[in-house]
């Protein structure tokens, strides 16, 4: 019983202290020409595994403050030829206000995951060609990238060698028992 009581105490606690629903943020605002924010994604990889990382740049000439409406503050969207959307990052957000400082010609990292060619429902995609644009979350609007192509291949079988190769610290473990 007392288990009970303290789970509920905590989750009530947490809802308390971490909503899950947005808020209305009249009171804020970018400080600074919002055109003079660039969103960019950076795609690194081949075959059904990407890295993908979202940036938020300021091209302006003046420092400018960006209100953020959850952390981490962006993120990236993967729509498929026909545009209809197949997988999205982060999966989850805390829903904190916070202020971006970008000065003149400054870039920051917002955002970065592997992605491994899975959908929302975690199912393996079809090989093709799929959009991906980064998105910062900010409370006036949501800005987003050009999109970047990428094309999802067949995954070749690999060999043992190859698989390990991956684990560099399982391979020296392994190689320590002379099992490779």
């Amino acid at each position: 019983m007392r288990k009970n009581f303290a789970r509920f105490i905590f989750v009530i606690l947490l809802l308390l202290f971490f909503p899950t629903a947005t808020y209305a943020h009249e009171n804020v605002s970018i400080k600074g020409a919002l055109s003079t924010l660039e969103v960019t994604v950076e795609v690194i990889g081949s075959g059904r595994t990407y890295h993908i990382t979202t940036y938020i740049s300021n091209t302006g000439e003046e420092q400018v403050i960006v209100t953020l409406i959850c952390m981490p503050g962006g993120g990236f969207v993967i729509k498929n030829q026909n545009e209809e959307e197949v997988y999205h990052a982060p999966k989850y957000v805390y829903w904190i206000v916070w202020d971006l400082t970008l000065n003149p010609g400054q870039t920051k990292e917002i955002y970065n995951e592997t992605w491994t060619g899975l959908d929302d429902d975690w199912k393996k995609l079809p090989c093709g060609d799929y959009l991906v644009r980064g998105v910062v979350f900010t409370d006036k609007e949501d800005i987003f990238s050009e999109p970047v192509t990428i094309h999802l291949e067949k995954v070749k079988n690999m060999h043992i060698s190859e698989f390990l190769s991956h684990f560099p610290l399982l391979l020296r473990f392994l190689a320590s028992f002379n099992f490779i």
